[in-house]
């Protein structure tokens, strides 16, 4: 008989083992997967970029759609949309968008930028811009101008405020308060004005501010960091993208993102590692449409619309109510995932790889697989698989990676486990215990040939993991899984490990953008 949603699974730590026939039936029901190919049916809101929500949601400008407003069928003016669902829309203003754009960023469009007709964004105030705590800015630019200053965003007025710019082509950020003011600047390197896509970014985080600019494997790509006495005073001015008084950008910007940086201590620190086509998906799993004809979650971070991820057993999903999260995971929606006593019978997200953009094919010292996410288990007394792209091509053999939960009976307690594999297989074991009915917020990471592993919430202190991998990622060719997977390989038998619980915030990537 199928449990209701909720009920717990009991098996008192004894797995079933399916035999022979069971087998076939499993790769029959992943033979008979719906296809992903195109656009899901009905109206499918995916942005290219929502930053993850352990920041703070202030606004985020693709710039990738022009929309224009009519006010009394007379009258319109054309903006473009804040993406981070605050309402923060920008009015154009002597603006053009381009299809010219930065090969890193999966986008439709950029915007130009020409100083001598005064062109900029302009962004109503808004008390969020006020930013009284660590925040950061970033985007990407493009210019020639032989102008001494271009201006990426501003609040600011004669006492109170930040400007983000190029001085001379050197990035810089000032910010003022009560008449005060402090400079951050990239005195000694390169100019910016050549031509060339760069990406730049500012961080005010405890009262410390760094620039970034392009990073690169290997590097964050931090090139200036000074202490500064205080934050941004307020002010009631307008945000302005593309504008300061009277200086203005000259050349073309491809997105602009604002956001709030958590009080607590960013380890690892991971601020700039994704953005754009590098974040490879971001699943938020409230942006979607889960009813009983289109059950998909979409993919905020690409708009080839190849990587929403297909509702399987749409009975064993339901939308979580944002009110279960209290302090841990803003948001509106999360999935809870349900499961029967049936191997068939389960909640899971599959994400199809039609062009290997979910793999990691790399050896051991070039590794930079990235993976963060939210969940909130449920005590099933036995293992479950999280996520999982993974290929079993032998006994003790596989290709991909993998995180799940591993019970033990014995102590009746759950491990986190982090798993790389080309052909041999490396595994870390988090020291964060892992216990049901908590939010975690947890991160995964290979790179450099090392594994990490870090884990927030419940009822431990934040941990930090990691150990020598030597394998790499080998190529799959398999879907992405949420929530179950195909946890061991034998002659003849394979048990079921279904997440039962909550997920949120998906987000698979690189570490660093190539």
């Amino acid at each position: 008989m199928k449990k209701k949603k909720g009920e717990l699974r009991k098996e008192n730590g004894i797995w079933k083992l399916i035999f022979g026939s069971s087998i076939i039936m499993l790769f029959i029901l992943l033979s008979t997967m719906p296809a992903i190919h195109g656009a899901p049916p009905g109206n499918v809101d995916s942005g290219n970029y929502v930053a993850p929500k352990h920041y703070t949601k202030i606004a985020y400008y693709n710039f990738n759609k022009i929309y224009v407003y009519q006010i009394n069928n007379n009258q319109n003016y054309s903006y473009v949309w804040d993406d981070s669902g605050r309402d923060k829309k920008g009015i154009l203003n002597n603006l053009t968008s381009t299809n010219e754009k930065d090969n890193n960023i999966n986008g439709n469009a950029a915007l130009l930028f020409d100083e001598d007709v005064r062109a900029y964004v302009q962004v109503n105030h808004s008390a969020d811009f006020n930013v009284s705590g660590s925040f950061s800015m970033s985007s990407l630019i493009k210019t020639s101008s032989e102008s001494d200053t271009l201006i990426i965003c501003s609040k600011v007025d004669d006492q109170n405020g930040f400007s983000f710019f190029l001085n001379s082509g050197k990035l810089a950020c000032t910010v003022w308060n009560n008449g005060n003011s402090t400079t951050i600047y990239d005195s000694d390197g390169s100019d910016l004005r050549d031509g060339y896509w760069h990406f730049v970014a500012f961080e005010l985080f405890r009262g410390t501010a760094k620039l970034y600019i392009d990073p690169s494997p290997g590097s964050y790509g931090e090139v200036e960091s000074t202490s500064i006495p205080y934050y941004p005073g307020n002010n009631t001015n307008p945000f302005y993208i593309g504008k300061k008084g009277s200086d203005y950008f000259d050349g073309a910007m491809d997105f602009l993102y604002f956001y709030a940086l958590p009080f607590t201590d960013l380890n690892p620190p991971y601020i700039h590692r994704m953005w754009g086509k590098e974040n490879v998906g971001y699943w938020p799993m409230d942006e979607g449409n889960l009813n009983e004809t289109m059950n998909f979650v979409n993919d905020m971070a690409r708009s080839d619309f190849n990587s929403y991820g297909q509702v399987s057993n749409i009975d064993n999903v339901a939308y979580a109510s944002s009110n279960s999260f209290g302090n841990a995971a803003p948001g509106t929606h999360a999935l809870q995932f349900y499961s029967t006593n049936e191997m068939s019978d389960h909640g899971s997200v599959v994400i199809n790889d039609n062009n290997n953009y979910l793999d990691f094919d790399c050896d051991s010292e070039e590794d930079d697989l990235y993976i963060e996410f939210w969940i909130n288990p449920e005590d099933t007394k036995y293992n479950q698989i999280l996520i999982q792209k993974w290929d079993w091509i032998g006994n003790n053999q596989a290709n991909g990676y993998r995180i799940y939960l591993d019970y033990s009976p014995l102590f009746d307690k759950y491990e986190l486990k982090f798993e790389v594999a080309n052909s041999t297989i490396t595994t870390l074991t988090s020291k964060h215990n892992v216990a049901p009915g908590y939010w975690y917020h947890i991160w995964a990471w290979s790179i450099g040939g090392n594994m990490y592993t870090h884990v927030e919430g419940g009822l431990s202190a934040n941990t930090t993991d990691n150990t020598t991998n030597t394998n790499g990622i080998g190529q799959t060719g398999n879907p992405l899984i949420f929530a179950f997977g195909f946890p061991l390989w034998y002659a003849t038998l394979t048990p079921d490990w279904p997440f039962v619980g909550i997920m949120d915030d998906v987000v698979i990537g690189r570490c660093y953008p190539r």
